[in-house]
């Protein structure tokens, strides 16, 4: 099995270091690198090309989502799993999907299915919960 390559970014420092314990306790998952802004997070991505990124939500929050436009224009190959918080909306978080992020996680979550979300948007999947799975499907449906 491939190892799964993950860079995190965030700006608090205990969440980071929450999900760099959990992902580096797994033995097919390498942590190679860590982010606290939208520059520093676009140079750890060229840098180290992880496979997947987990981003803190409140990091790519501007207008228009120019992180997630950037990452995914210059490094395609990079899934991106947001990690929010009980103040993002939903609207906001479909948007972020919709150009670029693979999933996402509340912070109330990462304990029990980091390792789980980081595993499924490296295979292809889309993490999300499934009152939000159902709410994507109706507006495909549109």
């Amino acid at each position: 099995m491939q190892t799964i390559t993950v860079a995190i970014a965030g700006r608090q420092a205990a969440g980071l270091a929450t999900c760099r314990r959990l992902l580096r306790q797994e033995p097919d998952t390498e942590v190679v690198g860590q982010a606290a802004t939208c520059m520093e997070v676009v140079a750890t991505v060229r840098k180290f090309k992880p496979r997947v990124l987990v981003c803190s939500f409140e990091i790519c929050t501007d207008t228009d989502f120019p992180l997630l436009l950037e990452l995914r224009r210059e490094c395609p190959a990079t899934r991106v799993v947001l990690l929010a918080d009980d103040l993002t909306e939903e609207d906001q978080l479909m948007h972020a999907l919709a150009i670029g992020a693979r999933g996402y996680l509340g912070h109330d979550e990462i304990q029990l299915h980091l390792v789980r979300a980081v595993r499924g948007v490296d295979q292809g999947e889309t993490w999300v919960p499934r009152k939000m799975l159902c709410k994507m499907v109706e507006l495909a449906l549109r």
